[in-house]
């Protein structure tokens, strides 16, 4: 009976020592990560101190360890945003890896992307994350493959005249249809929408089918427009003029 006692005792005591080690570990890592942050961003002490306090909410209101919070808190800060936006961004960011297959950091790379391209804030970052998801929801094409093909194209898209809905729905056709991944899919749409207005080919490729890539006051018209031009255009051609839209050379092989 005494070493029953004895054993039962000793497993406690064991027991209370991992939860100890434990506990140490972990302020060890925040204590770490507090000082990662001291060293990428210039702020008052108490602007640390908030921070800290909000992300441990944060961190509780979504069900994730606050050393992975802080770890996006971190990297935010790292890319120079400043306190007022942090929160926000390493929410969304949150969230993202919650409710889909992306990891955390995956997740930051598409937002930034996104934001930069679009002149998205940080306060509407969460509006990307939810365009996302909707079409994840609805259609055969996963959040990682959007987010990894928006990564590579956001800045082409800009630059060329698609808004990131129409971005979205670029790369969800392709990828439905061809169920490449989003790598291919984004590099394959930022040599299109660069080539489709400069590259001599297909410019006269459209023109043949009556699509002038300039309008009447001779600026360059949007890709996006352009496009949906051709696609309503697309069943009224005849089955060489298709291959022959398809087979230009300017677009890019993946």
């Amino acid at each position: 009976m005494i070493y029953r006692h004895l054993n039962v005792v000793s497993s406690l005591l064991g027991e209370s020592n991992r939860k100890l080690q434990s506990a140490i570990e972990q302020v060890v890592i925040l204590d770490t990560q507090m000082t990662d942050l001291r060293r990428v961003m210039d702020a008052a002490p108490h602007t640390y101190n908030n921070l800290l306090q909000e992300s441990i909410s944060l961190s509780s209101e979504l069900g994730n360890r606050v050393q992975d919070v802080n770890s996006a808190l971190v990297e935010f800060a790292r890319q120079g945003y400043d306190p007022s936006t942090l929160l926000n961004l390493t929410e969304t960011a949150t969230i993202a890896s919650n409710i889909s297959e992306l990891e955390t950091t995956e997740a930051m790379s598409s937002l930034t992307a996104s934001m930069s391209a679009f002149n998205i804030e940080a306060s509407d970052s969460i509006s990307i994350i939810d365009k996302l998801n909707e079409v994840d929801n609805n259609f055969a094409i996963d959040t990682k493959t959007l987010s990894d093909a928006i990564e590579r194209s956001a800045a082409a898209s800009n630059t060329f005249g698609v808004e990131i809905d129409e971005l979205i729905g670029h790369i969800s056709a392709i990828g439905i249809t061809t169920r490449e991944s989003g790598s291919v899919i984004g590099n394959s749409l930022k040599s299109i929408y660069s080539r489709i207005t400069t590259m001599q080919p297909a410019i006269d490729a459209l023109a043949g089918i009556g699509i002038n890539v300039r309008n009447s006051a001779g600026e360059m018209r949007p890709v996006s427009d352009i496009l949906a031009q051709l696609a309503g255009q697309w069943n009224t051609l005849s089955a060489e003029q298709q291959q022959n839209m398809g087979n230009i050379k300017t677009c890019p092989s993946y």
